[in-house]
């Protein structure tokens, strides 16, 4: 991080640090590998207005991102309801697909328009490289 990273970017409310996004691109694609604000500065709207300066930027672009699934046995399900909530509440719905990774599935929100299997598919297949990527690649699943 500290020799620069394409797509990952520190956030700052004026001169106080309130958290981090990594994106990567891929065609008309962003992908949001992850995004959190400090937990002192949620529900202040910083979440929101990094959403919609994303929007700005990349007006031209599908914007997806990963969620844990709801699933009312997980500990944390409260907090994975209220992160759902706040994605819809900023223009995402879900994109019809779960990324089952090794460890637990993730459901793909989508702004912007909608997504295929393959696009998913080639969205990995980019970012894991073809060797790596074999090993790695979460498997795509309609939901």
């Amino acid at each position: 991080m500290r020799k620069g990273k394409a797509g990952f970017n520190i956030l700052y409310a004026n001169d106080t640090w309130i958290g981090l996004i990594y994106t990567t691109e891929y065609k008309d694609i962003v992908l949001v590998h992850f995004f959190a604000i400090s937990e002192s500065y949620r529900s202040g709207g910083y979440g929101s207005k990094v959403i919609d300066s994303m929007k700005v930027t990349h007006s031209r672009k599908r914007i997806v991102l990963n969620i844990e699934q709801l699933d009312k046995r997980e500990k944390n399900y409260p907090q994975r309801v209220k992160r759902k909530a706040f994605y819809e509440k900023n223009g995402f719905s879900s994109s019809g697909y779960i990324v089952k990774e090794p460890r637990e599935k993730l459901e793909m929100l989508i702004f912007g328009g909608s997504i295929s299997k393959e696009e998913i598919e080639a969205i990995y297949k980019s970012i894991f490289g073809s060797i790596i990527g074999f090993l790695l690649r979460p498997k795509i699943i309609k939901i």
